[in-house]
């Protein structure tokens, strides 16, 4: 299956989910960006990149998005990357693609706002 025709997916991990996160700093605000072709969540944020605070605002920025504990956060791989994997521990992948799907529209909506004006 080419990435063309990958649609965005939460993956079931043991007991909770996992998703994949580009990371984009230097941004004017920290927000859930967009779902791109290959189902990774590109995620913006106000830090500069090589800030070694970087993958704890990351973390603390997705639990307040996704109502979650920071405990239940891990990144199994990519943490000196801008591609990260993450998993959420207690999180139903279905709740977690609902809410992230939630807070990207959300987004694309309040820039198209901006643009309209």
């Amino acid at each position: 299956m080419g990435t063309q025709s990958r649609k965005f997916q939460i993956h079931e991990v043991r007991r909770g989910s996992a998703v994949a996160v580009h990371v984009i700093p230097h941004s004017s605000k920290d927000e859930l960006n967009e779902i791109q072709q290959d189902g990774t969540v590109k995620v913006l944020l106000k830090s500069v990149a090589g800030d070694p605070g970087i993958n704890e605002r990351l973390i603390i920025f997705l639990a307040q998005i996704l109502n979650a504990k920071v405990y239940q956060f891990e990144i199994i791989a990519g943490i000196r990357d801008q591609l990260k994997l993450i998993t959420i521990s207690g999180v139903d992948p279905v709740i977690l693609e609902d809410c992230i799907q939630h807070n990207v529209r959300k987004a694309i909506k309040k820039r198209n706002k901006i643009i309209d004006r």
